[in-house]
């Protein structure tokens, strides 16, 4: 047991999913009572766009276009905008009736997965490796950090916010002349689930790569 827990990547999907359990049960959320948490816009159209999704699987609704609305609007265009992640097929699992308790539980999965490649982020990025508790608090804070939470209430802009970490790693490469698959296609990845808060993730590539270009210069110079 002692083997399993040293291993930073068990450590902090228990922890982080501890945090969540806890949440879940005080709360009473969905599979431990009926909330949720569904919040503004995800109440206000979101929610709606996933019936729609699960309707287009298991009913007769189509997926390019939405008959219901106005005269009819185009679908596809608010699934690639709204609701093209491969988390969203797991409510098809799930009843109809329990669509909209589901989304509780991939929002959690989608901080879970924050967690974890913030953590091979720090693994890889990090030249001075960090102690193995900071390395587990850092994933932590950073699934549980504001700047996630205002995403998940439209739950696609948190593909963009798991993927991140990854596209980091793979633009450090690309920095360090390596090659640079890791970053097209994590960066192709996040643009098609959440071009949105991918074009914004950008602004803190651009100041990743003056942190690198500041570090390589200081080193050059020493030499």
């Amino acid at each position: 047991m002692k083997k399993i827990l040293k291993n930073p990547y068990i450590t902090t999907s228990l922890i982080t999913i501890s945090i969540l359990l806890i949440v879940f049960i005080i709360k009473g959320i969905f599979p431990f009572g009926n909330n949720t948490l569904i919040y503004g816009d995800m109440y206000d159209q979101i929610t709606a766009f996933f019936y729609h999704f699960y309707d287009s699987f298991h009913g007769s609704k189509s997926l390019f276009i939405d008959f219901t609305t106005s005269g009819g609007i185009n679908f596809f265009g608010i699934m690639a905008y709204y609701i093209l992640s491969p988390f969203s097929f797991i409510l098809l699992l799930f009843k109809r009736e329990h669509v909209y308790l589901a989304v509780s539980i991939v929002i959690a999965l989608k901080i879970l997965l924050s967690s974890l490649t913030c953590l091979y982020a720090i693994k890889v990025l990090f030249k001075e490796k960090l102690s193995f508790m900071l390395s587990v608090i850092l994933a932590i804070s950073y699934a549980f950090c504001g700047y996630l939470f205002l995403m998940y209430q439209i739950t696609p802009w948190m593909d963009a916010m798991y993927l991140f970490p990854l596209v980091a790693v793979g633009f450090k490469k690309v920095l360090d002349l390596e090659k640079p698959y890791l970053y097209i296609i994590t960066l192709t990845l996040s643009f098609i689930t959440s071009f949105y808060v991918t074009t914004i993730s950008l602004i803190f590539l651009f100041f990743l790569s003056l942190i690198n270009f500041h570090i390589t210069s200081q080193s050059s110079f020493l030499i």
